[in-house]
């Protein structure tokens, strides 16, 4: 009896986390088959990064694993290259955010600190909240206060796990996920290779 088991899984990893994968090599974005990274310009990628720090939503990260008897478990990244590796860069401060961006200027509500760090109450013991505004643009990860590196770290990355796939499942989810912007030549030969 053959037995079928489902072959997809989803699930959402924090951004922190996506990074901490690639960076421990848990998470792989070199399969041989992929499209390289890099294939963005830098006002879609600034753009992209400002959507992570605002936690708005963006498509899924394809990942399919793959079983090897002699080396484990690999997972690789086979759509979702650009969005994974450009939040890895921006993390570790490869880039800044440039002029292009939309919006420029983010605003969010914090608790108001006297000069010492402590919070500031009213006559009710409650705490006094402030709007405060920054301007992104030539802001790094490492620029940013410390609410808005939360708000990366913690943004939501969703997932979409193919399951126990082999290298021609593998090519071929390549091959389907890409084809909404076509593959160049050299990239859908790689895919066959």
């Amino acid at each position: 009896m053959n037995i079928v088991r489902d072959k997809v899984l989803k699930d959402d990893y924090m951004c922190s986390k996506l990074c901490a994968m690639i960076k421990r090599k848990e998470l792989r974005n070199d399969h041989k088959q992929q499209r390289k990274s890099g294939q963005w310009s830098n006002e879609t990628r600034d753009n992209f990064i400002v959507t992570v720090l605002l936690n708005e939503d963006f498509d899924a990260i394809k990942i399919c694993e793959q079983i090897t008897e002699d080396n484990g478990v690999f997972l690789w990244i086979i759509d979702g290259l650009q969005k994974s590796s450009y939040i890895a860069k921006f993390k570790d401060g490869t880039f800044k955010l440039g002029k292009n961006i939309n919006p420029t200027t983010i605003e969010y509500q914090q608790v108001k600190v006297d000069e010492n760090g402590i919070p500031i109450t009213d006559k009710y013991g409650d705490p006094v909240n402030e709007t405060v505004s920054i301007d992104l643009r030539g802001k790094g990860y490492k620029d940013l206060p410390e609410r808005l590196k939360e708000n990366f770290d913690n943004c939501p990355v969703h997932i979409v796990k193919h399951l126990n796939c082999t290298d021609e499942e593998i090519a071929r989810h390549i091959v389907r996920y890409n084809s909404g912007r076509p593959m160049v030549t050299n990239q859908k030969l790689a895919t066959y290779v």
